[in-house]
Formats: structure tokens, sequence, C-alpha cells
């Protein structure tokens, strides 16, 4: 699994890969997500649709006129690494595959393409980890729910379009039916939600600070998770943070002691997996 780090001399790798995904409709959705999002970021993006509308070309010389960062069409087997600040479209008919950051295609007829949405948020879960974003758009039918799922599950993060902005409301319904999602909105608030996770306002929750927030939950709420593993909890608390563009783990407190659905939301992504 790639860890975002580099060799003196190289680029950095990205700090979130994202891997955005929908069928039928959701190319307004797209417009709107990269229209919003901010051009300079240290996140790589990876864009399936699920539809045969255009195919891939289209789509990327669609992006390329709605957005700075540079649009790249993946079409080959030769791995190609993953950049920050580049977005990345794949044909929803091949396999995509994603190792220790960089991505390539593999056209075997014998493997399956017919769940795409969940074959890219897979891929994404298994290379990058606590560092996958799933970005589940309009579209018909239940591809992405599980690979969705498998993003949570990972540690990552899963972001869903509200379905009553969607054209086709099927698929972010069933993302958020099968994993309670970290994030719902409209596509110009997943961009605004996207861009809180950049490196720049990323968040390091030091030991003292995971000791507070637990304190809080243990001696407050009812709810001990001392013996939880540390890296876990510390990952878990930052995400539920970033979420909130909160810097301070000072103010995270102050939020605890005030909201009773936020605690829950932090109990529930501490509970998640194993100890």
């Amino acid at each position: 699994m790639n860890e975002s780090v580099c060799a003196e001399g190289t680029a950095p790798g990205p700090s979130y890969v994202v891997g955005i995904a929908g069928g039928a409709g959701c190319l307004a959705a797209l417009e709107g997500l990269f229209a919003a999002l901010q051009a300079e970021t240290a996140i790589s993006f990876l864009v399936v649709v699920d539809d045969d509308e255009g195919g891939p070309s289209v789509l990327a010389e669609t992006l390329s006129r709605i957005t700075p960062m540079s649009v790249r069409e993946l079409g080959g087997e030769v791995a190609v690494p993953l950049e920050r600040g580049v977005v990345y479209v794949a044909p929803h008919d091949a396999e995509l595959i994603l190792n220790d950051g960089a991505a390539k295609l593999r056209r075997d007829p014998r493997a399956s393409a017919s769940f795409p949405v969940d074959a890219i948020f897979r891929a994404v879960a298994a290379d990058a980890g606590a560092r996958a974003i799933a970005v589940v758009l309009s579209g018909r039918g239940a591809d992405g729910a599980l690979g969705s799922s498998v993003i949570g599950r990972s540690m990552g993060q899963v972001f869903v379009q509200e379905p009553t902005s969607a054209a086709h409301a099927a698929l972010p319904a069933a993302a958020i039916a099968a994993h309670a999602p970290d994030f719902v909105g409209t596509p110009d608030q997943l961009a605004e939600a996207i861009d809180a996770l950049d490196e720049r306002a990323s968040i390091r929750v030091g030991g003292i600070s995971v000791d507070a927030v637990l304190n809080v939950l243990r001696t407050r709420h009812g709810q001990d998770f001392t013996e939880y593993k540390r890296s876990t909890v510390s990952r878990r608390i930052e995400r539920r943070m970033s979420l909130h563009r909160i810097a301070a783990v000072s103010v995270y407190l102050d939020m605890l002691d005030r909201d009773h659905a936020e605690v829950a939301r932090l109990v529930a992504d501490l509970q998640i997996g194993k100890r």
C-alpha cells in the first residue's frame, strides 16, 4: 500500500486518492463538482462513468474545459504514477488496477466489468487505505454500494451526492443504505468537503490530544476506548475533525461537549472494525 512518501528528488505522492464514480445523469454532477474544486491541490482524482454516452475521451475533454487541473485519460496497460492535482479518467469497460500509487488498465475479457463503480472503489481502497475517498454520484442501480463500503471499512471516507439533487437517485441512495457515509451533499458541497481534506489543511493528532478526547468520551459519555489501537483512534478522530474543518483539538473537544450527535458519530467511527 502506498503511504504517500517519496524518495529524495522525486515528486511526493497524493495526500488522498479520490475515486469519483456514477452512471446515468452524473455528467452534470461532475461538472458542478469540478467547477467548485480548488485548482491547487495535493489530491489525485480517478473518475469512471458507467455509461456508454461519449466515453472517456469525451468526458476527459469536458472536464478539461471545466477545471484548470490536468485531465488525463487512462488508456493503456503501462502503470502511470498518480500525481497531485491530476484528474485521471478511466473507461468503464476495463479493470482499473492500482498498485503502490500507480494506475493501469487491464482489458482482460475474462475480467468482469459489470460493476465498474464497485471496482474503482475497491481498487482505491486496496492501495490507498485510510487515504481513500469514494464519491458516489447520480446513477441507476446499486453499483458502488459494496465498493464504497469497502472504502469505509478501510478507514477511508465515503462522500455521496444528495439523492434529491441527482438526476437518478438510485445509485447514491444505495450507497447511503449500504454504509453510513461521512458526508452527503450537492456537488458543490462535496467539492467543499474534498477541499477540506487537502494536505495543506491536514490534521495530525498527537498522543496528548488523543488522550483528551478519549477522556471526554469516557468520563462524560460512558464510552471507553483506551484499549483501542492508538493509531486507529488518532486517524478516526482526525477524520471527524477534518470533516468539520476543525484544526484545533480544543475546538473539537468543545464540540463534543455541545453536540451529542457528533459524539455518537465519533463513537460509531471508533467502533468500526476490530481493536
